[in-house]
């Protein structure tokens, strides 16, 4: 159940970004405080880099996933099969899992926003409830009005 824009309690949602999913159970999620979920991957190709509102501790339980990661302005490829820190500003985007792996996040506080990159250029900026406050889709065709 959605507890307004502030938070969740044993809620499941789907979420596909590209080919593939990631199931998420939050047995809590108060965005000021923090929240504890669970994900099941069956992650084949995420289409957008994104980062994330808040800092997390993340625990895989079972199996694994890859994930492209931005640092140092290039992109590397790891491999998450243990438990690990997640920070706010991270930027990735996950390019495989094996089949139902399974991981337990720690969310910390929610920051005010975070953001998603696609494969295409197109920049977005959200801020809770997904409410986007920045996308680069409409920001270039002010260049097209002139």
């Amino acid at each position: 159940m959605r507890i307004g824009k502030y938070g969740k309690l044993l809620h499941f949602d789907n979420t596909s970004l590209g080919i593939g999913n990631i199931k998420r159970f939050t047995l809590i999620e108060i965005k000021y405080i923090g929240g504890i979920i669970i994900n099941k991957f069956n992650t084949i190709d995420q289409d957008r880099f994104h980062s994330h509102a808040f800092g997390a501790f993340s625990l895989m339980i079972k199996g694994w996933y890859f994930e492209e990661v931005i640092r140092d302005n290039k992109v590397y490829k790891d491999l998450i099969t243990t438990s690990r820190f997640i920070p706010k500003n991270y930027i990735h985007k996950i390019k495989g899992s094996s089949k139902d792996a399974i991981s337990i996040t720690f969310e910390g506080p929610w920051g005010n926003t975070w953001s998603e990159f696609f494969d295409d250029g197109r920049v977005k900026v959200y801020s809770w409830g997904r409410k986007v406050i920045f996308d680069s889709k409409y920001f270039n065709k002010r260049e097209e009005w002139k």
